[in-house]
């Protein structure tokens, strides 16, 4: 029998965590482990667990936890705290368990992990693949967390740019993340592929508005607009309720499902707003009903977050047949997804007038309209973007890689 050539997975989050990342890399750890043997390295299971998550993708006996504080991930320093702790765990396991001859695949979180990788690397001589979800230190500066002036800014960048590029493939999940990618490695642009996120199989199940949640909310008579996911820094939430505070459309309800680093700031910020409703993150199993929750779902992306994140919840969203609002950096891959294809309505910051014009106009007769868009949007997924198209493309870019003599 041949043996195999083994990944090494390496990533904060995994099975059977339910944040987006956790779900996506172990989708494809299931994918891979097909022609490949995997070896995963990951953190403690320790946050957004459910209930039972059915068969892991590989035995237990191969994925080995790496301890870290159980701090707040809502926290800045407990965030920075947990990584820097994991990251040296992860970084120490790989030096050991790596030997040339593998492929370590590793997702951009926790950030300083890339330059550890990186340095191993050079030790062990094994391949290395990224997959970006957040392009650091560029998203810091969109959060507000370090600033571009900063002293250490252009080092702390030339670092990064420098462990992106000693990367053998890296991974994208957006046209303006490959751009931005693609100007950090300017050098090296034949190790960019992009790879865009799917809608989850079996796709999310179409429940009719008149069986949905929205009845139970006592809104069938409104237009409800659903942000459902992270209230974090990056998708300027607290600017878009800053911005549509000023919307004198009373058929027009605001809900936001989640919880996160601005949870409470939301929480202040819409408490004498009655358009709004604020709701509890909801587990994975969920996620079909609170997606069919709405009339029109929400997506946002701060101003300075182009080519740095595409929220995977897109395409949730467009298999549960809901047309999608963007209002984010204008030609980022959602805003061009839903211009392209009729999905929806895309704005960028500097078109807010145009975006509130749209939600005052809005009544209860133009849900045919609306609901077209969302036909659309779920033909889209079931055409363009299914697990088993995009898990595909994981295994011909690994297979590609592949060297049976180094």
């Amino acid at each position: 029998m041949i043996k195999k050539q083994r990944i090494i997975f390496v990533s904060e989050l995994f099975y059977p965590e339910e944040s987006a990342t956790a779900h996506i890399l172990t989708k494809i750890a299931g994918q891979l482990s097909r022609d490949f043997d995997l070896l995963i390295l990951a953190g403690q299971v320790s946050f957004d667990r459910g209930g039972d998550k059915g068969t892991p993708p590989v035995a237990e006996s191969h994925i080995i936890r790496s301890w870290a504080p159980g701090t707040s991930k809502d926290s800045l320093l407990g965030r920075f705290t947990r990584f820097l702790v994991l990251t040296l765990g992860l970084g120490w396991k790989t030096l050991k368990k790596s030997c040339h001859t593998d492929i370590v695949f590793a997702v951009t979180n926790p950030a300083p992990l890339l330059l550890v990788l990186a340095i191993i690397r050079k030790i062990r001589r094994f391949q290395l693949v990224f997959l970006v979800h957040d392009v650091f230190p560029e998203n810091a500066v969109a959060a507000g967390i370090i600033r571009r002036d900063h002293l250490l800014y252009p080092m702390i960048k030339s670092l990064f740019d420098w462990a992106y590029g000693s990367a053998d493939a890296v991974i994208t999940i957006g046209r303006d993340m490959s751009e931005v990618i693609s100007a950090k490695i300017s050098a090296s642009t034949y190790k960019i592929t992009m790879i865009e996120n799917w809608a989850d199989h079996p796709l999310v199940e179409l429940i009719p508005r008149n069986q949905s949640m929205i009845l139970a909310m006592g809104l069938k008579d409104n237009i409800v607009i659903q942000y459902a996911g992270n209230i974090g820094r990056t998708q300027g939430i607290l600017e878009f309720v800053k911005v549509v505070s000023v919307v004198n459309n009373d058929a027009v309800r605001f809900v936001f499902r989640g919880s996160g680093a601005l949870s409470n700031s939301l929480q202040k910020a819409t408490q004498s707003l009655h358009r709004f409703i604020l709701k509890d993150s909801y587990p994975r199993s969920d996620q079909g009903r609170v997606l069919s929750a709405c009339d029109v779902a929400l997506v946002i992306l701060a101003p300075d977050m182009y080519g740095l994140g595409v929220p995977s919840k897109t395409y949730n969203i467009m298999a549960a047949g809901k047309p999608v609002l963007f209002l984010g950096p204008k030609e980022s891959e959602i805003y061009r997804l839903i211009k392209s294809n009729y999905i929806g309505w895309a704005f960028d910051w500097s078109e807010v007038d145009q975006l509130l014009q749209l939600i005052d106009e809005w009544s209860i007769l133009d849900l045919p309209a609306i609901e077209k868009f969302g036909n659309r949007a779920r033909v889209l997924a079931e055409s363009n973007f299914t697990e088993a198209a995009q898990l595909k493309k994981f295994s011909t870019l690994f297979c590609n890689l592949r060297q049976t003599d180094r």
